[in-house]
């Protein structure tokens, strides 16, 4: 029998089956590759064989763990950036930034949320944060006597990325809190300072929403830059939500009903109300659509009053369009109150000229009042997930009666009424769930957020000690019996499907990168011709011919949008479900027939089949143009569509009772042909049935 000689071996410190082991199977592992694999048996042999890297493999699975009982954190991109101090000539020029609490208040600690912005189709995360600073607090305006609550001024602090500075101050005191910066930011030879967000928690609450704030300096650019930013409530910072599944979507009214729809929450009894949050709802049923049905002007009322005799408007906007195209929520304390009476609404430069009391209302009865609905919407709707009343850290208003009226009838609906559906119904808005999640309160998820930025840069450490532990192993195994030879091979492969990978990630990054910018800046100028036309069309002495035509030009800028829209679902480089394509198919139709007595049956239970672009386009194509020609030329008041998952098949069923159509229009006229080759692609049929009620059957094989 052969004898191995053991200084072969001895770097390892291996039995000689063991080297036979790791040729073995890397030989497996090579043949077996494929390109969106990783190599499992690697990672296997080399837990098994190495203390090391058994010992960081644990890490990583623990730290993984551990990040999925927290929240998410999805950072958000804001119009409203925040603040930006003037340019400097050097880095070690100061600037400051100064909120007025009201009064002296204790406060448990201050948090910094940093700008994300997009430069020459960059992100830059933590977009001019401070290299170095120091927080103060004092009494007085002019302060005198200020006391140092964190000092961050003898080196330089770590860049933040997305996530918020956190700085603790268990027993803070005082009115006036004021960051100075001591080294500032550089980028491009230019020196300065952005804060996206300031907030000061004091218990459970931010008390520094909409507070008076103050500069050394500032660049005042309107929608981008403003010292009244800090205090706005947009950030990076995405919605407190947490992990557990919503149980309803909300409230929501359609049509003519959503204008002058009322919401009025008893509380039960008077409480001193400190503020009041709305939370902007988002189907289930649909796509991501920020700012869904919140109300573009409305009124919140407080009162002792049933009837509201007493009551007192803490927000007044029937005069002025708000544009709360976001997923947090929108707060209202009652302390702005005078501010938010207000048809332009600002902070900056207000201190002496409006003032803004802390004391809390003493109310019993809280009330919406939509005077616009989201007319971005076809219908129109007024749609809210939750709507929160807080006395100091309570919210007063959880599982409370909510009654719901309308202007043009007497009827009313309450918490025990028919809902409007099996998830929108009045007491959804009073259960703590936005349409997604469960509601966790501010400062709780803020220290859930922190344990993930402090898990998730120990991952980051851990895999890529870990990687450099399993290629020094493999490095070092490759020492006996060819191995070298084996894992050169096996490098080379993989190095060749990484390559390709990179590819394909910087494809679907452009993709989205392209995405993204159509959506920011060619959606934003057809919103703003939607509004500005829209506008143009209600004012005096416009000519009769010219309202018309501003009218369309506002519908076809609208309309224009939303295919905008549709288009980029279509190529999301990301896997889609057949589910989320029903969805997107059920909005679509409430968009363009909602208009029409509309009824809609989908499967209560979806395979879970993942449908790729081809698929989801030719097929996404097809159907909205029939429901084209269904809203424009069928003349029908009534439409029913129906979609039926066979083992193998998806079969979509229009019934209408319209004017019919010529069957050798269906074979040459315009649009129509396009159906039959795009479902032909597809490998599927469509039929066309006219009689006392009209019948479209389209049936495509499921991918």
């Amino acid at each position: 029998m052969a004898r191995y000689a053991p200084e072969v071996f001895a770097p390892l410190k291996l039995r000689p089956w063991r080297v036979l082991a790791i040729l073995l199977v890397g030989l497996l592992s090579t043949s077996n590759l494929r390109a969106e694999e990783k190599t499992p048996w690697f990672d296997q042999l080399a837990r098994i064989l190495s203390p090391q890297v058994a010992q960081l493999s644990r890490s990583e699975q623990d730290l993984k763990s551990r990040l999925a009982s927290l929240p998410l954190y999805t950072p958000q991109e804001v119009l409203r950036a925040g603040y930006h101090s003037q340019f400097q000539p050097s880095p070690n020029d100061q600037e400051w930034i100064e909120v007025d609490l009201g009064a002296i208040r204790t406060f448990d600690s201050i948090v910094l949320a940093p700008v994300l912005l997009r430069l020459n189709d960059q992100q830059i995360p933590g977009y001019g944060f401070p290299k170095r600073f120091r927080v103060e607090v004092a009494d007085q305006l002019d302060f005198q006597n200020p006391r140092i609550l964190a000092d961050f001024t003898a080196e330089d602090f770590p860049a933040p990325g997305y996530f918020p500075v956190q700085i603790a101050t268990p027993g803070a005191i005082g009115r006036y809190v004021r960051i100075t910066f001591t080294r500032l930011a550089t980028l491009d030879g230019n020196h300065f300072v952005a804060i996206g967000e300031l907030l000061v928690i004091s218990g459970l609450r931010n008390i520094a929403f909409w507070r008076p704030v103050d500069a050394k300096s500032s660049i005042e650019a309107d929608l981008r830059w403003s010292t009244e930013y800090l205090v706005d409530e947009f950030s990076v910072m995405p919605a407190p939500v947490g992990l557990q599944k919503s149980p309803s979507d909300g409230f929501q009214q359609k049509g003519p009903k959503a204008t002058q729809l009322t919401i009025t929450i008893d509380l039960g009894e008077t409480y001193p109300i400190d503020e009041v949050r709305l939370y902007p709802a988002q189907p289930t049923d649909s796509p991501s659509s920020p700012g869904w049905g919140f109300p573009t002007s409305f009124q919140v009322l407080l009162s002792n009053s049933p009837e509201f005799e007493d009551a007192e408007a803490i927000l007044d906007f029937s005069r002025f369009e708000l544009r709360h195209w976001t997923d947090r929520p929108l707060i209202i304390p009652v302390a702005s109150r005078r501010l938010f009476r207000q048809q332009l609404p600002q902070l900056h430069d207000m201190r002496g000229e409006i003032d803004l009391p802390i004391d809390p209302l003493p109310a019993r009865y809280v009330r919406l009042i939509v005077d616009v609905p989201d007319e971005r919407q076809s219908p129109s709707v007024a749609a809210l997930a939750e709507m929160q009343v807080y006395a100091g850290d309570q919210n007063v208003a959880l599982k409370k009666k909510v009654t719901i009226t309308h202007s043009d009838t007497s009827a009313t609906k309450s918490d025990t009424s028919e809902a409007v559906s099996s998830r929108w119904f009045p007491a959804a808005i009073v259960d703590d769930f936005t349409s997604r999640y469960d509601i966790i309160e501010l400062a709780n998820w803020l220290k859930q957020i922190d344990l993930r930025r402090q898990y998730e840069a120990q991952l980051s450490s851990v895999q890529e000690r870990l990687a450099q532990s399993r290629s020094s192993f493999w490095v070092n195994a490759g020492v006996g019996g060819g191995g070298i030879l084996i894992l050169s091979l096996s490098f080379l492969l993989t190095a060749i499907i990484w390559q390709k990978g990179r590819i394909h990630r910087e494809t679907t990054k452009l993709r989205e990168r392209i995405a993204s910018d159509l959506h920011d800046d060619i959606g934003s100028n057809l919103g703003t011709i939607a509004l500005m036309s829209r506008n143009l069309a209600t004012e005096t002495g416009i000519p009769q011919e010219s309202t018309y035509d501003l009218i369309e030009i506002s519908k076809i800028a609208t309309e224009t949008s939303q295919a905008m829209r549709d288009m980029l679902w279509i190529i999301k480089p990301a896997p889609l479900t057949l589910e989320e394509f029903i969805s997107q198919v059920r909005q679509s139709a409430t968009r363009m027939l909602g208009n029409l007595d509309l009824r809609i049956e989908t499967p209560k239970e979806t395979p879970q089949v993942t449908v790729d672009i081809a698929w989801r386009r030719s097929l996404f194509l097809s159907i909205k143009e029939i429901f084209h020609n269904l809203s424009r030329h069928s003349q029908a008041t009534a439409v029913s569509i129906t979609i039926v998952l066979g083992r193998k098949s998806f079969l979509l069923e229009i019934v209408d009772n319209g004017v019919g159509f010529d069957s050798q229009k269906v074979l040459t006229g315009d649009g129509l042909p396009n159906i039959r080759k795009r479902i032909g692609e597809l490998h599927g049929s469509i039929e066309f049935l006219t009689g006392t009620l009209h019948t479209t059957t389209l049936k495509v094989p499921l991918p």
